[in-house]
This record gives structure tokens, sequence and C-alpha cells, in this order.
């Protein structure tokens, strides 16, 4: 019997290719009863009617044919640059059998099923508005050596579809967007069709525009993107994550197009596309990625010609989920999650993978870009601390363009604030990124990042809540400052800063005043760009901080 090798593949379009059946396609749990290879994937949800075949060389293809007819099955496509075979069932064999019986063809080397995958979990909750994952990490504190313009990168969103027309990233997005099936990435999408909002709010993580008046900041201004879109629209609603249509789904063969055509076009055109950075917030709900598998093949064969793909771990709370854990992430970066106080989110994958070639990045309650020109205050999940990365990534690359994927990864491990058990773990992997201090690593300069908060020596828990938060000034002007019953001595000094250490403002307080009123502008009387700002009141009595987040 030949060992069946349950390969995950990632995110999602029901779509077919160009040699697949016309009928609706559905999906089932694997049930491997009989099956010996434990690689199987017990329980996985797999594409039902269907299998992928490795045959031997010495096979022709009339024998091919001839072997898969004696069993009811037939050949659907020959997927020739990766060696595989794509095979159709029976009507009514399970997937299980199959792999039984097709595994026991003469001429047969490998067989496996075709694993689903869909988009990562996404919460809202429009109360939680704050970019608290650029001050904790001290991304400012990186933009004052690279904001990601000085080198051409490009960050691909394998995904959703990114929403073209967002003001915050209509003038990032290049043109040649693509939907990728399971024959090619030949049909052109642009502008791109977002079959749901995921890819929306993972692009705006990874690379909105800064410094640019309009809703939030990627963590690399400079990086472009190129949407290459694996979801079928008419399988997803608007909603993705744990709210999507189960027909929102994509498989292994369609995500391996997207990482050869990233590869192949791409990365084989640096005058256009600069470096390239692939991000996947897709997987699956096993951990079945095998080496030699297509998936594996495909992320392999990115990263050996130089392409850096970055991986969402998952969001199970299990051991990470593929494709992040293909080749236990050795060609890979994998990228859990971690929440505002730097603990690990209770739904983030662990293992191995991320101890040893994987970080943490904030995953909960982001601020980004969401579809129709709007901005989300709560984009949860592996799927928003992967883009984050790879934007980090992006500030890298952009700032030295001979870094190897493998020194990128370096760099980023490197430059981390750990967290958990000393070193690498299972949980946090390297630890949090600081972006800070990963592009010093890379550069091979001294860490001269300071505090993660911005402002050494006041990184106590936030006392000043200021109303309203976030300030929209498209709703609001001003925002009111309160002064804390202790500190209300004398006349308090209120300083506001960027986050990372900047004075843009000094306010005065009235002797044993309640409140003072920011109008949003800077000590030249300009109003203040989209981002966090760190609020300072100290009196004769201590001091204490908040942040507010300003929506212009």
């Amino acid at each position: 019997m030949r060992t069946y090798p349950a390969l995950a593949v990632l995110v999602a379009a029901s779509v077919l290719g160009l040699a697949r059946p016309a009928e609706a396609r559905t999906t089932e749990r694997l049930n491997v009863v009989g099956v010996r290879s434990a690689a199987a994937g017990a329980g996985a949800e797999v594409m039902s009617g269907e299998l992928l075949v490795r045959f031997s060389s010495a096979a022709s293809e009339g024998e091919r044919t001839a072997a898969l007819a004696s069993v009811g099955a037939r050949i659907i496509d020959e997927l020739e640059s990766w060696g595989w075979t794509y095979i159709g069932l029976s009507s009514g064999m399970s997937v299980g059998e199959g792999l039984e019986r097709v595994g026991e063809l003469p001429g047969v080397l490998v067989v496996q099923p075709n694993h689903v995958y869909r988009p990562g979990a996404i919460a809202n909750d429009p109360y939680f508005w704050t970019q608290y994952h650029l001050d904790i990490t001290n991304t400012p504190g990186a933009w004052d050596t690279e904001t990601g313009s000085s080198n051409k990168v490009t960050v691909v969103v394998v995904d959703t579809g990114i929403d073209a027309s967002h003001p915050d990233l209509s003038g990032k997005l290049l043109a040649g967007s693509r939907y990728c099936t399971a024959a090619n990435c030949a049909t052109v999408d642009d502008p791109p069709t977002p079959a749901c909002n995921h890819a929306t709010r993972v692009a705006g993580v990874a690379a909105a525009a800064g410094n640019n008046s309009v809703a939030v900041a990627g963590a690399s201004w400079g990086a472009r993107l190129l949407s290459l879109r694996v979801f079928d629209p008419a399988g997803c609603t608007t909603e993705c994550g744990d709210k999507a249509a189960p027909g929102c789904i994509t498989d292994e063969l369609n995500l391996a197009q997207a990482l050869d055509y990233a590869r192949l076009t791409l990365a084989a055109d640096p005058g256009t596309y600069g470096r390239v950075v692939v991000n996947m917030s897709v997987g699956d709900d096993t951990t079945n990625c095998v080496g030699g598998s297509i998936i594996d093949n495909a992320i392999t064969n990115a990263w050996n010609a130089g392409v850096l793909p970055v991986l969402a771990a998952g969001n199970a709370n299990q051991n990470v989920s593929s494709p992040a854990d293909c080749s236990g992430a050795a060609r890979l970066l994998p990228v859990g999650a971690t929440d505002r106080n730097d603990s690990r989110a209770s739904f983030s994958n662990f293992g191995a993978e991320l101890a040893n070639n994987g970080v943490s990045a904030p995953g909960v309650d982001i601020v980004t870009t969401d579809v129709g020109g709007k901005v989300t205050g709560a984009a949860t999940g592996t799927s928003f601390s992967t883009p984050y990365v790879a934007g980090v990534a992006a500030l890298l690359l952009a700032a030295d363009n001979t870094l190897t994927p493998a020194a990128v990864r370096t760099a980023l491990r490197a430059g981390v604030k750990d967290l958990g058990g000393a070193g690498n773990d299972n949980f946090y992997g390297a630890g949090r990124v600081n972006a800070c201090k990963a592009l010093k690593s890379a550069l091979g300069q001294p860490d001269t990042c300071g505090a993660e908060s911005g402002l050494p020596g006041y990184a106590e828990a936030d006392a000043i809540k200021p109303f309203p938060n976030p300030l929209r000034l498209s709703q609001r002007s001003t925002l009111t400052i309160h002064i804390p019953e202790g500190l209300k001595v004398g006349a308090p000094s209120v300083k506001i800063f960027t986050m990372d250490g900047v004075l843009i403002r000094s306010l005065s307080v009235a002797s044993d005043g309640d409140a003072v009123v920011w109008d949003a502008k800077n000590a030249g009387g300009r109003e203040v760009a989209t981002g966090v700002y760190l609020i300072l009141v100290k009196s004769a009595k201590g001091s204490a901080k908040g942040r507010v987040a300003v929506i212009r």
C-alpha cells in the first residue's frame, strides 16, 4: 500500500480549473479507516470525488488511464508542471475509499486528497479603534529609517481579492492582479474583485498608504500590492472567516498556482515588481503538510527563487496548521498572534514550527482597511498578525534588496521582544516582532530603537482615558483629556507625542482643572495625520499617560 500524504491546501475559491467537472463541488470529512498511513489526515475536510496522484514516470498515459478506469476513476487534468495527475472518482465513492483503491494501482507512487482551505477568522467590534500594534512594535522607529520606498518591493496577497476602490489601497495596487485557478493564473482580475472582505483587511495591515491623511497606515507605506485571488465570489458572502459561507473555499492547486505565478512571473521581473513577499493568511483545520506534496514544493520553489512566503499559523489553538507547517516551516515564515498586552492570543496555533522558524505579532483588534472604503477596528486572527510581519519584511527588503528570504527571517527573529519562556518557544516563536529592532538587525546597525512605548520611563498602564477614542475628525474636531484625580494639583502639564517620542503639542490646564481640550493640531496649527498619539500628563504629584487614535 502506498503512503497518502495529506496535504493541506490554503484559502479559497470553488473556482473550477479548465478541466474540472462542471457540477457544483462538495466537501467531506476524510474517513481513513483501513488506511495505514498516519499522514492520511483523518477527519480533515477534503474535496469530494477527487484525488491527486503521482504516477511512476514509466507509466504511459494509456496505462494511467486504464489503471484508473479499473476502479471507476478518470483523469481530469495532467498537472505537468508539478508531475501530478488530478483525477475524479466514480459517483458515490468516498475519498477514503478512493485513497485505498487508487493507492493499490500499478504505477501509483503517491496519492493524496485535495484538502480544503478557508479564510482565517475575523471578528468585528466597532468600539476597538486603535492602531496599538504599530505602537508596541515600534513601527514608527523603523519608519525613521525606512518607509518602504528605497527599493521596489511588492507584497502579493494570495487571498480573496483586494477592494481596489479603497482610498488607502487604490494607489498602492499594481496593474495585473490575477484570478488563480487549478489551471493557471491567466485570468486578469484588474481591478480585483473581492470575494469577501478578508483580503482588503489583510492588505491594509501590510501596506496601506501612510502619512496621507487617509484612514490607516500599513506597516510598509512604500510597498506595492498585487492581488492574486484564489476564491470565487459566487461561493462567498461579504463577511469572511467564521462568518463565511460554507462554499467560501479554495484548494491546494489554486494556492500552488498562485505561488508559482509569484515565483515565475513576478519575481522574474524585478524591474517592475522588485523583491516579492507573499502573504497567505489562510489555512485548513489539519496539520498534515507532508514533504514532497504540491503545496510544499510550491513553497520551497518560491523560497529558493528569492520569494519570502509569510504564512498564518492558524486560529484553532492547536499545532500549526497547513500550509504553515510545510517542511517544518524550514522555507517559510510562520506567524502567531498576540494581543495588546503581549499575551498569546487564545486562538493562536503553536508548535515547533514557530519555535524553530517563526515569530508572533499583534493579531487582536487590529485597525485596518475594509471593503467599501471603510475602516474596521477589530480584525482578529493570525490572518492579521501575518500581513503585519509581511509588511515589516517589505521594509527590510526596501532598505536592502539583496537580502535573502533566510536573512529576512533571521533579522525578524532577532528583532523581537522575548515573550514566554526565555528564547525560542512553541507559543511565541522567537518572540513578538519589533519593527525597529528587526530593521537595525537586517542592516547590521546598532540597536538605537529605545523603549517600545515610544517614551522610556512611561511604560506604566495607561491611566488617561481621552474621549472620544478614536477621534474621528470627520465627526468631531476636538478631544477631551480628563486629568486623573491623583494629579489635580497646581497646573498640570499635558503634552502630546507621536509614538516615536516626538513632541507635537503642549497644552495648558487651569490650576486644579479637571480637563483640557485638544483640537488635533500640532504646535504650528496644522491638523495632525492619522495615527496613534501618546498623551502625557504631569504634575507635582506624578505622571500618567494614555493613547488616542486620530482618524482623518
